[in-house]
């Protein structure tokens, strides 16, 4: 699971601008995939030297274990990636019905 950065390109005007997404990989028939989980917006506010703690909080959260050495972030990383737990399962709730 990681965050990946897309430029996009707005329809009229023409300006192109930044969005985020918490990406995951997987191999489908010797071929790298990538599947969009969450589209996090323009405006995410995590420095970019912190997705991957991020990443592995959600991470943790979704195994709902924790790992041997506690992951120490912020109290922003934290929030942040509890947000995202509780709308990644919630999307995923809603698939199931």
């Amino acid at each position: 699971m990681f965050v990946r950065k897309t430029k996009t390109r707005a329809g009229k005007e023409g300006q192109n601008y930044d969005t985020y997404r918490l990406v995951r990989s997987y191999r489908d028939n010797h071929r790298v995939r990538l599947k969009t989980l969450l589209n996090l917006g323009s405006d995410f506010e995590i420095e970019s030297k912190q997705w991957p703690l991020l990443c592995s909080k959600v991470v943790e959260l979704l195994q709902g274990s924790q790992s041997l050495i506690p992951l120490k972030c912020s109290l922003e990383v934290e929030n942040k990636a509890k947000y995202l737990y509780v709308q990644l399962v919630e999307r995923q709730a809603t698939r199931i019905e």
